[in-house]
Formats: structure tokens, C-alpha cells, sequence
């Protein structure tokens, strides 16, 4: 990710984050809508699970100009990995879900450069747990 991109994210959260629940909710709707078995994964229902995920995706903004810092945010989400292993079809859907979400709660604002920064920055995030997983799941 580039600067541009970073600040694209950042300025974009800041609008998002006071209606966090929303958000969240919009989320859990869009990711179950695209699949259905996503709704009990890793043994809980996501309902209930909204804080989380904004805590988490606030960690991984707070720290997108420093790569390790990101996976130090995301640590939590690799150590679980063993009792919750998401291949990396259901990552590729949660961001779609994500997408899909952020284009709903910005509505006009969703322009394709902040779309970019978006998806470029889930990837990173992505790509940077895939890598610290003890071994890749298919």
C-alpha cells in the first residue's frame, strides 16, 4: 500500500467508526447472504461478534504504515487459527463482504481509488496472517 492509499482507508474509517454497529451488523448480514456457512463459524454465531471485528479492523488501520505492527494487531486472529481455520475461499469472501459493506456505508464516497485502497489493504492483512500461519490451509 501506498501513502495515498493509507490515507484513502484512514479518512474513510473516520466516517465509518462512529456508526461502528452498523457496520458490523451490515457485515454479518453480507458475509452470511454469500455464505450461509459462514453464520456458526469457528462455533459462534458472528451475531454478538460486531465489536470484534471493528476492534479489529481499527488495530489494522492504527497500523498500516508498519507492516509489523499490523501482524502484531493481528496476532490473536493467527493463534486462532488452529481451532478456527478459514481456507482462503472464505477470505476471499470475507472481503467481498467487506467491500460490499463499505460500498453500502459510504455509499458515493465508495469511489473505485478508495475501493483500491480497501482491497489492497485487507490483502495486505491477508497476506501478512497467511504467512505467519503455522501451515497454509487450501
Amino acid at each position: 500500500m501506498d501513502q495515498e492509499q493509507i490515507g484513502l482507508v484512514r479518512e474513510s474509517w473516520k466516517k465509518i467508526l462512529p456508526r461502528a454497529p452498523q457496520m458490523a451488523g451490515i457485515f454479518h448480514r453480507k458475509l452470511v447472504q454469500l455464505e450461509p456457512a459462514m453464520r456458526g463459524v469457528c462455533g459462534r454465531e458472528l451475531v454478538g461478534r460486531g465489536s470484534e471485528l471493528m476492534d479489529a479492523i481499527h488495530s489494522v488501520i492504527e497500523r498500516l504504515h508498519e507492516p509489523h505492527g499490523i501482524m502484531v494487531a493481528m496476532q490473536p486472529l493467527v493463534d486462532r487459527h488452529d481451532t478456527c481455520p478459514l481456507t482462503d475461499r472464505d477470505l476471499g469472501t470475507v472481503g467481498v463482504a467487506l467491500l460490499s459493506t463499505l460500498q453500502q456505508m459510504l455509499e458515493a464516497e465508495f469511489t473505485p481509488a478508495l475501493e483500491q485502497a480497501w482491497a489492497a489493504a485487507y490483502w495486505s492483512l491477508i497476506s501478512a496472517v497467511q504467512k505467519a500461519r503455522p501451515s497454509n490451509v487450501a
